[in-house]
């Protein structure tokens, strides 16, 4: 394995999610595409193998693909090796066609793409009349781990870097008010200790938020990001 990238096409609604906790695996259209060292066509002959009469071998696009058909799931190997897994035949044969190249912003890093609603969720907390016109202006975050510079980042697009600078006036502004009065609301107390080394930045109209992590943090710094969006109620993230 050399590089992974995971794409959510289609996910139900918070809402949808909370009413019907299997809405998430039942409507949720994931694309993930990794890298490898592997010859094409090796991990279709491994899995049509092992899951028997619960497979099926399918053309897609000039490709033999591996089919599931217990499970719904679609994987293929392309010509250099690239797995690709999807649970929708269409957006599959879309994936191995190709949509652009992606990368991330440093060598050996972690990037998440997040939906615009994650970080606009986040910024409206703030109760600052600025706060809801900036989160507005939101186009889209991401969390990026860079395990060479050992940093965490947000990264925020904004439209141009006048609110790239706004926003990150805001965000300057709640860490000094964190260093010096805790939050008592549970959520913000959490991305309070989370940033209280963050550094503030920018790259042109991303406004990037940085913080310092070690190897054994960046497990659980992770998985305490994602708790506030999955915590988020009905009409939240």
């Amino acid at each position: 394995m050399e590089a992974i990238a995971v794409c959510v096409m289609d996910a139900p609604t918070a809402k949808e999610a909370w009413d019907d906790p299997k809405a998430v695996s039942r409507k949720t259209n994931v694309i993930v595409a990794a890298k490898t060292t592997a010859k094409q066509g090796e991990l279709v002959a491994a899995l049509q193998k092992k899951r028997g009469t619960t497979s099926e071998i399918v053309a897609i696009e000039g490709l033999d693909v591996f089919h599931d058909t217990t499970r719904g799931l679609f994987v293929g190997q392309t010509d250099d090796g690239t797995i690709i897994a999807g649970v929708n035949r269409d957006t599959f044969a879309k994936s191995v066609q190709g949509g652009g190249d992606y990368r991330v912003p440093a060598d050996a890093a972690v990037s998440v793409l997040f939906p615009r609603e994650t970080v606009t969720y986040v910024i409206e907390r703030f109760a600052d009349p600025a706060a809801k016109t900036l989160a507005s202006d939101v186009e889209r975050s991401a969390i990026v781990f860079d395990s060479k510079a050992k940093q965490l980042a947000l990264r925020v697009d904004m439209p141009d870097h006048t609110r790239a600078a706004e926003l990150g006036g805001l965000f300057k502004a709640r860490l000094e008010t964190w260093k010096t009065q805790p939050p008592a609301d549970p959520i913000e107390a959490r991305f309070a200790m989370l940033l209280r080394d963050g550094t503030v930045g920018y790259e042109d109209d991303v406004l990037v938020l940085t913080v310092p992590v070690t190897d054994d943090q960046i497990e659980a710094t992770m998985k305490n990001l994602a708790q506030p969006f999955t915590a988020a109620p009905p009409s939240g993230v």
